[in-house]
């Protein structure tokens, strides 16, 4: 049985008591905020650009001589995953309450709850659990929530109520219990739901109605001492018909355990991508990473969504493409993007992103004949830029916020950004490196050309030698801007200009002035502008978790893998530990003396990073997918799965000392750069990954992400055809820092091999099996 990517995200689940904001799940399309009391505020799905649930609340009462006495939610605890959200909490003193939330994106999208109450004291407890669902939205909405529905025609069927869309819009819900409900109650009047709430008994089931309406439950327990009973309840939509919302509730209500039983065709689905290391804190934060960029559908910066399209080239590239798609549609007539903050306005760093990282996204997950199908698009995009640039540097236009620094919305620099230029000048290299690898070689010269010419002003105007450093900007009365921040390692991020220069930066930001504990701030302490942490709130002094991000991407690129590495699990701490939030989150900037923090939601930018610093950084990926990683790394080993071309490929490397160890596998047929055709996890031991290569050969890794020695049995399958014919093999061991295989036992080969494993803390091995030379060994 394989490890899956939840399993990984779980195995060591973040707690938290009475967290003070809401908590965002993301699954696929499907986005979940849900209050820390437990109340699910909306569901949004970026398919339909909507959101297809509102409000839905739970609300229980103690039955004490007929009265019915509501219980509060008192010390609450929270686990969460990426799509998991589990709380328990004290409804009173004898009354425990937890919670379990989980959402699912297949066909339809569904969301449960089960809870389950337990009675702590020595008597019988009587208790009256109601529900209230707004599927509309429109009822109990925010004032900043998305937009959701009009109105709906709602028929009560015992054991759920099945929906149907009014208006132009197509789509049905069902809302549904397990056990089915005593009453089931529906109304339009919210007057009329807060009276029943606040009395805390429902008097009457309805049949049907239509409009905005809103659906009550009501359950009656009776709990024995020291017992539990549990209530599960579900909602699903489905965009455009009644029964599929009716096949989803089915599967769930009467699937043990509450999953969604998906059908042969959804198994056709990419495997997502798995990441396991040494680093625990790298695990989680990468499941978390995956899980924000692949739900960026619907996100309502172009700008945040174009900083994903490299990282989801590598783990989503079906979402990838839309994304570009997405961009194309937006294109303007003479090539650009509009800008984020003003669509009447070209977008210059916008149309640079686009065409930068989709050429790079199609050196890796595009045939010839897919690129082709956006090849104008990029063509287009390139010439805008080449006739930007043909008077000389980039002027942006002042009026709007340019440049990474635009989330603050004032303090940005403005005139030619350096930034900027860097990115206009990679994106037209990137275009004519896409050009070249397709045989346009009248594209590829201009762009190239464009590219080198752009470079040159930039080595004479922005960069004053390597110990003046890099020009922030030069403003629109001419004056050169010095000062350092961290938007030159922003610029060099964007095109790495030269190896001295990136390195240069890399070493400034670990001093004093700019290091925080999670990575450098935006602007060293003893900088002039650095007057008042609380200017606009502290944001332009503070931590930008993209920011440092893309600073570790730089050290990598440097040749300082180990500071690279560095920065990534800093920033992987601080997500798995919910320095600046709650576990899981991105932040988009937190002060790191005051703890102030910006943005309700988790940063798709920085998740995109994190991703990006895994593949480019401590697997040292390639163009075509080739790995050559870096041999010295705070990571000692790292397995990948679910990446390339269809998801076909994976990996696992160790390192000890100067020395790293590779195995790659690809299951795609055209690609020979795999040793070996097929792969599978193992099961093991929490912290303990497992993975068998094989076809040719028998080849196993393990790795430890544990502090502590680590003792397993592995059951290891024998899938390699030239061992058949043998009745025993040589089990042998990979020695790393003499580069040899040792000769271990002689084992007797059977259906499956039981192997016993030691690991050091945050250990590695790897394990092979080979047929004996010759006959006269089997004796």
């Amino acid at each position: 049985m394989a490890l899956s990517e939840p399993q990984l995200a779980q195995k060591r689940l973040s707690e938290l008591r009475t967290p003070a904001k809401p908590i965002i799940l993301f699954k696929r399309f499907l986005k979940t905020r849900v209050d820390p009391d437990g109340d699910l505020l909306w569901s949004y799905s970026a398919q339909e650009g909507r959101l297809i649930f509102g409000r839905s609340s739970l609300h229980i009462y103690r039955v004490q001589a007929g009265v019915h006495l509501r219980a509060s939610k008192r010390r609450v605890e929270v686990k969460i995953s990426p799509a998991l959200l589990e709380l328990e909490s004290r409804a009173s003193d004898t009354l425990a309450l937890s919670q379990k939330f989980e959402v699912f994106a297949t066909d339809s999208s569904a969301l449960t709850r089960k809870i389950r109450l337990s009675n702590l004291g020595k008597e019988a407890v009587k208790v009256i659990v109601i529900s209230l669902h707004d599927p509309t939205s429109i009822n109990f909405r925010g004032s900043s929530d998305p937009p959701g529905g009009v109105g709906v025609n709602a028929f009560n069927r015992g054991d759920h109520v099945a929906i149907d869309d009014l208006g132009d819009v197509a789509g049905a819900r069902v809302i549904g219990c397990s056990p089915a409900p005593g009453i089931t109650y529906m109304t339009k009047d919210k007057t009329r739901v807060l009276e029943l709430l606040e009395r805390g008994e429902l008097s009457e089931s309805t049949a049907g109605i239509s409009g905005p309406i809103m659906v009550l439950t009501q359950h009656e327990l009776e709990i024995a001492p020291r017992s539990s009973a549990g209530v599960t309840f579900v909602s699903v939509h489905n965009a455009s018909r009644l029964e599929g919302a009716l096949s989803t509730f089915t599967s769930i209500i009467s699937h043990e355990g509450g999953g969604v039983v998906e059908k042969p065709q959804q198994q056709q689905r990419p495997v997502p991508p798995v990441i396991a290391s040494s680093s625990q804190d790298l695990n989680f934060a990468f499941a978390w990473a995956l899980s924000r960029v692949s739900a960026i559908e619907g996100d309502p910066s172009l700008l945040d969504r174009l900083e994903t399209i490299r990282s989801l080239s590598l783990v989503n590239p079906e979402l990838c493409l839309r994304i570009v798609g997405e961009a194309m549609a937006s294109q303007r007539k003479n090539g650009a993007l509009p800008h984020s903050l003003e669509k009447g306005t070209d977008g210059v760093l916008e149309t640079s992103l686009f065409l930068m990282n989709a050429s790079l996204a199609f050196r890796v997950l595009a045939e010839k004949k897919e690129i082709r199908a956006c090849f104008q698009s990029l063509k287009r995009a390139a010439k805008y830029l080449r006739d930007l640039s043909r008077t000389g540097l980039v002027h942006c236009n002042p009026a709007l916020p340019q440049g990474w620094r635009r989330e603050l919305r004032a303090g940005y620099p403005t005139g030619i950004l350096t930034e900027v230029n860097f990115a206009i000048a990679g994106a037209l290299r990137a275009f004519g490196a896409l050009a070249a690898a397709l045989g346009k070689g009248s594209d590829a010269a201009l762009a190239s050309d464009a590219s080198e010419n752009l470079i040159g002003l930039i080595r004479e105007k922005l960069l004053g030698g390597i110990s003046a450093g890099l020009v922030l900007n030069v403003d629109e009365k001419g004056r050169v801007h010095r000062e350092e921040s961290i938007d030159q390692v922003l610029a060099c991020y964007r095109l790495p200009l030269s190896q001295s220069l990136t390195a240069a930066l890399a070493r400034r930001m670990l001093e004093k002035d700019f290091e925080t504990g999670f990575g450098p701030r935006t602007l060293p302490t003893t900088s002039t502008l650095f007057v008042n942490g609380n200017y606009f709130e502290g944001q332009l002094g503070g931590y930008w978790t993209r920011a440092a991000l893309a600073c570790a991407l730089v050290s990598y690129r440097a040749g300082y893998a180990g500071l690279g590495s560095a920065q990534l699990l800093k920033v992987s701490k601080l997500v798995h530990d919910g320095v600046a939030g709650l576990p899981g989150e991105f932040p988009y900037w937190f002060d790191p003396e005051n703890r102030g923090s910006h943005g309700e939601e988790s940063d798709p930018v920085a998740a995109a990073r994190l991703i990006e610093s895994v593949f480019y950084g401590e697997m040292g990926l390639w163009e075509e997918n080739r790995a050559d990683p870096p041999k010295a790394t705070q990571v000692k080993w790292l397995f990948a799965s679910g990446f390339g071309n269809g998801g076909s490929q994976a990996l696992f490397l160790g390192r000890e000392g100067d020395e790293v160890r590779i195995e790659t596998s690809t299951r795609e047929p055209r690609k020979a750069d795999g040793n070996y055709g097929t792969f599978e996890r193992l099961v093991t031991k929490s912290h303990v990954m497992a993975v068998q290569f094989s076809d040719p050969g028998n080849l196993v890794c393990l790795g430890s992400s544990s502090d502590q020695p680590f003792s397993c049995v592995l059951s290891v399958p024998l899938r390699d055809p030239s061992l058949a014919r043998h009745l025993v093999a040589r089990l042998e061991e990979f020695n790393c820092e003499s580069g040899r295989w040792v000769e271990g036992p002689t084992v007797r080969l059977q259906e499956k091999l039981t192997v016993s494993v030691n690991l050091p803390p945050y250990g590695w091995k790897m394990l092979r099996l080979r047929p004996p030379p010759t006959p006269s060994s089997l004796s």
